[in-house]
């Protein structure tokens, strides 16, 4: 093989090269990277901590994207009509947070839509002021006017402070409507550790009457499953 022969190869070789980033590169600029959106189920889907929560993701590539999200746990929203009418009347209130950072792979791309698994990290912040019942653990103890009794349980109102940090591994599909416009929902599966503490009680030792109905206001540090299931609209640009 002459010289002349081997110069042609490489030229050609370094033309296709050249000539494949740039297509990949056009390809890439076509893809809108950056995406906003708005999670709107959350005002209905998380009683105990509904929330404002709105977002940012970035395309690292075709494949992958980071993305954060942050909410504001709304004071007064499920309850401003609805009190809780037992003894005084008390509406729930609550202030917190929730913050979360997530990484998507993307398994599939289509003209109309895409599907992700994505891995997030995730912490909860929410201080509320709740009523719940509990029993009486020590007959000696002397109640204030204040607890309201009922067969040998009471109704009482208290802070709640709750702490959650946690990993979910969700799944996700990301429907685009038009060329800006897209909704996302999502379901997974997960693990939290829970930190709560209650003030502003008659007596601390006095457990929670409904175990399982009252698990949100169950105090202590303690590992718990945990279940994402979300839909977002969002923006493309």
């Amino acid at each position: 093989m002459n010289h002349k022969t081997i110069l042609l190869i490489l030229f050609i070789g370094l033309f296709i090269h050249g000539k494949g980033q740039s297509n990949e590169t056009i390809s890439l600029d076509k893809e809108k990277k950056n995406s906003i959106f708005f999670a709107p189920y959350n005002f209905v889907s998380d009683i105990i901590n509904p929330s404002i929560q709105i977002g940012y993701e970035r395309m690292l590539s075709d494949k992958y994207a980071i993305q954060v999200e942050g909410a504001y746990i709304m004071t007064n929203f499920m309850f401003p009509l609805m009190e809780l009418t037992v003894g005084d009347k008390l509406p729930y209130t609550s202030n917190g947070f929730k913050i979360r950072a997530e990484f998507k792979y993307f398994v599939s791309s289509h003209e109309h839509y895409k599907t992700y698994l994505s891995c997030e990290l995730f912490y909860l912040k929410n201080k509320s002021y709740t009523s719940d019942y509990f029993n009486v653990s020590d007959t000696s103890f002397t109640y204030s006017s204040d607890a309201h009794f009922d067969d040998g349980a009471y109704w009482e109102d208290f802070i709640n402070d709750k702490q959650k940090y946690g990993l979910n591994l969700k799944f996700g599909m990301k429907f685009f409507l038009g060329k800006w416009f897209f909704i996302e929902p999502h379901v997974g599966i997960g693990i939290a550790y829970r930190i709560s503490k209650q003030y502003d009680r008659e007596n601390l030792n006095d457990p929670l009457l409904f175990k399982l109905l009252s698990f949100g206001n169950r105090p202590g540090a303690m590992i718990i499953p945990n279940f994402p299931i979300n839909v977002k609209l969002g923006v493309r640009f």
